[in-house]
């Protein structure tokens, strides 16, 4: 009996044996399975994040930029558009000739003109110097 005096856990002496000692899941494997899924979530995680600021960061460049003029076959083309529009949800009154068609919109846009200035007017005595700055700069970035 002195062969099996010598026995340990870890000399496996049977088939089964060896297999679970090879298996084995020990404390190290667990820690290093958690740190791993850690440092990956971090990985991708800031990734995203750079990602999603860069996107934020192209979209305030461009909307900074001044509007490209429309040109005159973009004008026309949008007018068309719009009168249709009105035709088929009824907006407008199709048997008013262009001539006072274009005078009521005139008055019109100009009366939304004067209303548009009479509102920033109430809200610039409203807001103080910085705050109308930074509601501009969203406006322009498209943010409001």
């Amino acid at each position: 009996m002195g062969g099996l005096s010598g026995y340990s856990g870890f000399n496996a002496t049977g088939p089964h044996q060896v297999l679970e000692l090879q298996f084995a899941v020990t404390s190290r494997d667990w820690i290093a399975l958690i740190l791993m899924t850690l440092g990956w979530f971090l990985l991708l995680s800031s990734c995203v994040g750079f990602y999603r600021v860069k996107r934020w960061e192209t979209a305030i460049r461009v909307a900074s930029l001044p509007p490209e003029p429309l040109t005159p076959e973009q004008r026309q083309r949008d007018e068309q558009v719009r009168r249709n529009i009105e035709a088929a949800f009824g907006f407008a009154d199709l048997e008013i000739e262009d001539d006072e068609d274009e005078a009521r919109r005139a008055r019109r846009a100009q009366q939304e003109e004067n209303a548009r200035r009479i509102a920033e007017q109430e809200t610039a005595a409203q807001m103080s110097e910085a705050e109308l700055r930074l509601t501009r700069t969203l406006q322009a970035a498209g943010l409001l």
